[in-house]
């Protein structure tokens, strides 16, 4: 790049803020405010006494600050187990939820079968149900396979995510088939054709599909889970 073509570009100024982008921002910042208040009344209040804690009225910040909560759930909770309970959990849902819905979205959206749109609408329909109303059946099935308190009994009701499916077929929906009929015509098999072109194609869903299972262990689009204490 030339020095003229730099300083014209370093010349162009920037643009005003428009009434609409300005409103977006404070709305943008209220919901923020709004999410992030719980979060740090629960900080504050953890570095309070526990009389204090409870006192009537309220306060945000500490008259004296401590660390005594955290210091009795260090020696009496088994931070350890919890942590690592959480991270199997984590990882073993978003692996197993990527492929799960990466081969159901990629099956809706590039192959025909006999009951394909009846069984699509039965995966939308999962979308449909509240997380509450599955709660206590998940629960017993659970039970009934003797898996409570399992890790199994936490990663499998959580590898269903229809909405996790319905955001890759949509994507895989709109990937060129040219692309894939130049692979066929090179020799290149189906699977082939997923795994290097379809798959590095569709990084930016997977990433959202991957967050979302991995950001909130201990529940699903099927249903809330609960906490195994000592799995096997």
């Amino acid at each position: 790049m030339t020095t003229a073509a730099q300083q014209r570009r370093r010349a162009v100024p920037r643009r005003a803020w428009t009434p609409g982008q300005i409103v977006l921002t404070l709305l943008g910042t209220a919901v923020s405010v709004v999410f992030l208040a719980p979060l740090a009344w629960a900080l504050f209040t953890s570095l309070k006494s526990e009389t204090e804690a409870v006192e009537v009225p309220t306060h945000w910040l500490p008259k004296e600050w401590t660390g005594q909560a955290w210091t009795a759930i260090l020696e009496t909770g088994n931070i350890t187990n919890w942590l690592v309970n959480s991270l199997v959990v984590s990882v073993c849902v978003t692996a197993i939820v990527l492929v799960t819905s990466a081969l159901a979205g990629y099956g809706f959206a590039r192959t025909e079968f006999r009951g394909k749109h009846v069984l699509l609408g039965v995966v939308m329909a999962g979308l449909m149900v509240s997380p509450a109303v599955l709660g206590v059946p998940l629960f017993t099935t659970v039970q009934q396979l003797g898996m409570v308190d399992t890790y199994w009994g936490m990663i499998l009701p959580q590898c269903a995510p229809a909405a996790m499916v319905y955001i890759l077929y949509k994507f895989f929906q709109g990937v060129p088939r040219e692309l894939e009929e130049a692979a066929f015509i090179d020799g290149a098999g189906r699977w082939r054709v997923f795994l290097t072109i379809i798959v590095p194609l569709s990084r930016p869903s997977s990433r959202r599909s991957a967050s979302s299972p991995s950001s909130a262990p201990g529940t699903t689009s099927c249903g809330p889970t609960w906490s195994p204490t000592t799995p096997t």
